[in-house]
């Protein structure tokens, strides 16, 4: 970006890697929920693996965000995990 002196600034923005309203499978009679909840309580990032059906992998530090609200009635919960990289393998 172009001052009024006629040098430049660089402006980086980060951008997250992640995601959003994953379904999980959680076994409530090991503390599965438990389990989540503290960790998203800490805010630490911690590490993070997915492959997907297509065979695609993806790694990364990520750290849980928000509110871990089982359902109970098909025992799944949906987390949200950010971080600054998750990239493909």
């Amino acid at each position: 970006k172009p001052t009024g002196n006629g040098g430049m600034h660089t402006i980086q923005r980060l951008k997250l890697g992640g995601f959003d309203s994953l379904p999980l499978s959680v076994d409530s009679s090991r503390g599965d929920v438990e389990f989540l909840q503290g960790k998203a309580d800490a805010g630490e990032p911690g590490p993070c693996s997915m492959t997907l059906i297509n065979g695609e992998a993806y790694a990364g530090n990520l750290a849980l965000q928000g509110e871990i609200d089982p359902n109970t009635g098909d025992g799944q919960v949906e987390i949200t995990a950010l971080g600054s990289k998750f990239e493909l393998i």
